[in-house]
């Protein structure tokens, strides 16, 4: 709710203009996440251009590259079909990367949707688009961990093995989304 009064004393001109795309962006991305399809339709409809926009990851945990989900990728991500199919009228790119090679129909594959996954086939997405090869790394060597204090017992380290590049499918079928799998697996034919 509190997100919400802030955003309208932005929109209003109440609040100092500082950082202001940046607030309609993580607003955008936070309604796009939770399913708020009102308050994203208000936002784009004065700010038809943040309709990709993407968040910035400040500090040590930035993803690969300097790009971010768009509002697209949170909604899929979330399973909020009606979110998608309003994102996607209004000109989101179905295809849209993060620096990671994740895209919108990976994200919904992964978690499962079944109807944002054939809504964003229907659109145009990439079946074939692969998310990046992670090779393996070590927990104090992932974005985000802390740095190690001198003298201060350190956490264990835990290995992660690779994590190949993988299309919507493969993920689909390696988390045991069997109806997603089966549905992409039919467009293949």
């Amino acid at each position: 709710m509190l997100f919400a009064k802030i955003l309208a004393l932005l929109m209003a001109g109440m609040m100092e203009p500082d950082g202001y795309e940046d607030a309609l962006t993580a607003a955008v991305h936070h309604f796009a996440s939770e399913g708020d399809l009102g308050h994203i339709k208000a936002i784009l409809e004065r700010h038809p251009r943040l309709v990709d926009s993407r968040e910035t990851f400040d500090g040590p945990h930035k993803p690969h590259g300097d790009e971010g989900y768009t509002p697209l990728a949170r909604a899929a991500d979330h399973g909020h079909a009606d979110v998608a199919t309003y994102l996607i009228g209004a000109g989101a790119k179905v295809n849209a990367a993060d620096g990671a090679g994740w895209t919108p129909l990976h994200l919904a594959a992964r978690a499962g949707h079944l109807e944002v996954v054939k809504l964003l086939v229907q659109h145009g997405a990439d079946v074939s688009a692969k998310t990046d090869r992670v090779p393996e790394t070590t927990s104090d060597a992932l974005p985000g961990s802390p740095p190690r204090v001198p003298g201060e017992k350190a956490a264990p380290v835990v290995k992660y093995g690779p994590v190949p590049a993988r299309t919507a499918l493969e993920w689909a079928e390696a988390l045991g989304h069997r109806d997603v799998a089966a549905n992409l697996r039919s467009l293949r034919r």
